[in-house]
């Protein structure tokens, strides 16, 4: 992966990123300023063993030792407890206490260090001078002292600033976690994403031409109530369709050559969706017309017939009525504001056992004299079998695709069915890009 791909991830879920950002640092800052404060009391001990040889090294190591030996005394519970009882602290606050004294030997030397973390900064003072005092004392009384010297080097004094908890610290630290996790999460959703999202996606999976990536259209685009090549002629959207136009004219059958006369039949489907399946085959049948094309718009999608509410005609008449043998073109094709365009409505809807497809043929000629381009707005292919019936007999066939909804497998499974077919796939449009 490139890394303009990985920064087209973080673009995309940059509100996922803000997000957990957010949501990590404000929580950490919420629990930070609700927790008690802790304050932090310092002393230093000095442990020395009288020796008439003087410094050497070997008291050097004995004094090491030492301190090593007493900083596992300080810590142990008896020396605590009498400490905490000498300055009348209650039995459940002693045991608290316990794990709240610190003690270690500074590096390298024979200095010991103990620390006391307490909510009342006074107490925490009080608390390591005591716990020291009364150390010395038991080592005094135990005669082990008499040939060591124990001095306090430094005393605890009154902590003015509390060591915990650090706010801002703990904000950014989970701010900073909170995006990494976030980072993290989006890149797993794209890991985990199967649909088809670019041209290089489409390649990738069905080894079909991208014929054009239509953009998304904007809020205010989607209020119109005419296609939006029409509507807004100069957008992205508009463009894109003229360039898919532009694509077909080049595209193998899809023109007439050779001199014959044949109609180019084309028809626009999608392996599953049908919300944006309609929009395409009309905003193409808008540019093509626009470019001065005679084009038929044919509603083949019976199930849910959009093109009649598209251009705000009647339904009594159209393709069913074809099929059922109970009119003639010239009855049934409507006329419409745009010129060059008209469109077949896909009439009133029977049952669909009560239509038979293979009357398509002799509907084919019927069509043809009636304009140049005869574009069929076909259902999904895995929701009707009457797509592969119609997609076997037109020219050309464009499988539209929605980025980032239509599942990898199913665009191969309507690819294969197609193909199984012997349609022509003339190649994909991806959508809402």
């Amino acid at each position: 992966m490139e890394l303009r791909q990985y920064l087209q991830i973080v673009r995309k879920w940059l509100w996922l990123i803000g997000l957990g950002t957010l949501l990590a640092g404000g929580v950490a800052y919420g629990v930070s300023s609700q927790s008690t404060l802790v304050y932090d009391a310092t002393t230093t001990l000095l442990i020395r063993t009288s020796s008439d040889g003087g410094d050497t090294h070997g008291t050097m190591l004995v004094n090491q030792y030492l301190a090593a030996t007493y900083r596992e005394l300080l810590t142990k519970r008896p020396i605590i407890e009498a400490a905490g009882l000498s300055l009348d602290l209650a039995p459940s606050a002693i045991d608290e206490l316990v794990t709240k004294v610190r003690v270690w030997v500074v590096p390298n030397t024979s200095l010991v260090r103990l620390a006391v973390e307490h909510s009342d900064p006074r107490l925490a003072m009080e608390l390591a001078n005591e716990i020291v005092s009364v150390f010395v004392q038991a080592q005094q009384e135990s005669g082990r002292g008499n040939n060591r010297d124990i001095s306090v080097v430094e005393p605890a004094s009154q902590p003015a600033e509390p060591v915990a908890p650090r706010t801002l610290f703990n904000t950014l630290a989970a701010a900073i976690g909170g995006c990494g996790l976030a980072i993290g999460i989006a890149f797993l959703i794209e890991y985990l994403d199967d649909t088809l999202r670019t041209v290089e996606d489409i390649d990738q999976t069905l080894s079909l031409p991208t014929l054009a990536a239509i953009p998304h259209l904007s809020r205010r685009q989607k209020r119109y109530r005419t296609p939006v090549a029409l509507a807004d002629p100069t957008s992205s959207p508009a463009e894109a369709y003229r360039a898919l136009h532009a694509t077909l004219q080049f595209s193998n059958g899809n023109s007439r050559s050779n001199g014959n006369n044949r109609l180019n039949t084309m028809l626009v489907t999608s392996p599953m969706s049908k919300r944006e399946k309609a929009n395409i085959a009309v905003n193409l049948g808008v540019v093509m017309a626009q470019a001065g094309l005679e084009v038929l718009l044919v509603d083949a999608d019976l199930r849910q017939p959009e093109l009649h509410h598209i251009f705000g005609l009647t339904n009594e008449t159209g393709l069913t009525t074809l099929l059922a043998g109970n009119g003639n073109c010239q009855e049934c094709i409507s006329r419409t504001d745009i010129p060059s365009l008209c469109v077949l409505a896909s009439g009133p809807l029977p049952e669909p056992s009560a239509l038979s497809w293979q009357q398509m043929p002799r509907l084919f000629e019927e069509l043809r004299p009636h304009a140049d381009v005869v574009l069929f707005d076909a259902p999904p292919v895995l929701v009707a079998a009457d797509t592969l019936v119609l997609a076997s007999q037109v020219e050309g066939t464009i499988l539209a695709v929605e980025s980032g909804s239509t599942q990898r497998e199913v665009a191969k499974q309507a690819m294969e069915r197609l193909r199984g077919v012997q349609a022509k796939i003339m190649g994909v449009v991806l959508n809402r890009v």
